[in-house]
């Protein structure tokens, strides 16, 4: 029976050596200092996790890897999207093989899909494996939007169980919750929209923040779940202001240098991504000691 995937799901970053493979070690570090503060779920190989980066071959290592340190505490619901269907199906059947409690496929990129493609295109992932699959819209890297219109379609004709939105529309999300409820589950996929869509009905986030503070985010969830609106706003306005310092400079850059002053080791990126400059770092380190003192 499928686990549900709710709460706090950390879009796990990936960490890397120099020379762009997977360095385990630090991989681990980071999922046991997920756990032990308290995440309720795992989302590697998305775009926080720079899978679109990634060949097939290192994004299943990450996989295996992830299910492995992970051993069953939360679910893991893994990225499979690629710009084709066979790469997709592939990557859908070795995270069930795995033992990943899900999958997520970003609609497919590049080229211009219509729903009758979509459709194709994601009923095919959902017989290949026994899992949930869930759509995970992101029409700023794609160019497409699954519109609640389109949604409804998908699981319909392609026993979709889910929806990872990252269009940031909130008013598009409030629609979802209208046309679904309960009849599959509605993740939010931006920090910034977080507590507003809890408000309205999300089941969760998947959320980049988390993997550097995740104390922070998970207050705002647990404030929620206890009935607490006031001290939710108040960690959601923390997590706020640490996703603007976070989201300064080159993608992904601040997000792997706060984990350097957290103790766990990212020194790699898969180019042309980059890391900060000096100045760059010294900047973000006294941005982030003059918000969160007590965590740095």
């Amino acid at each position: 029976m499928a686990r549900d995937i709710y709460g706090v799901i950390t879009a796990l970053l990936t960490p890397f050596t120099k020379d762009g493979n997977i360095d385990e070690e630090s991989l681990r570090e980071l999922i046991r200092f997920q756990i032990e503060h308290e995440v309720n779920a795992f989302f590697p190989c998305g775009t926080a996790g720079e899978g679109m980066l990634m060949p097939p071959e290192l994004r299943k290592k990450v996989t295996e890897i992830v299910v492995d340190e992970v051993n069953g505490k939360v679910p893991v619901i893994v990225h499979v999207g690629t710009s084709d269907t066979e790469t997709t199906v592939e990557l859908a059947k070795h995270a069930e093989d795995c033992g990943a409690d899900a999958v997520s496929a970003i609609t497919p990129y590049y080229y211009k899909h219509d729903v009758k493609s979509l459709i194709l295109h994601y009923r095919e992932i959902s017989e290949s494996v026994d899992i949930p699959v869930y759509v995970y819209n992101n029409p700023g890297r794609t160019g497409i939007n699954v519109t609640p219109e389109v949604l409804g379609r998908l699981v319909d004709e392609a026993n979709i169980k889910g929806i990872k939105d990252s269009s940031k529309d909130l008013i598009q999300f409030a629609d979802y919750v209208l046309m679904f409820n309960d009849r599959i589950n509605l993740i939010i996929g931006s920090d910034a929209l977080f507590l507003p869509a809890l408000v309205i009905g999300a089941k969760g986030l998947v959320s980049a923040l988390s993997n550097v503070f995740p104390e922070v985010v998970v207050n705002v969830y647990k404030a929620i779940v206890n009935g607490n609106l006031e001290e939710a706003r108040k960690a959601f306005f923390l997590m706020l202001k640490i996703r603007n310092v976070l989201k300064e400079g080159p993608y992904l850059a601040a997000y792997k240098e706060a984990l350097n002053l957290r103790g766990i080791k990212f020194e790699g990126f898969r180019k042309p991504l980059r890391p900060l400059n000096e100045k760059e770092r010294n900047l973000l380190r006294d941005k982030l000691k003059s918000l969160v003192p007590d965590l740095l």
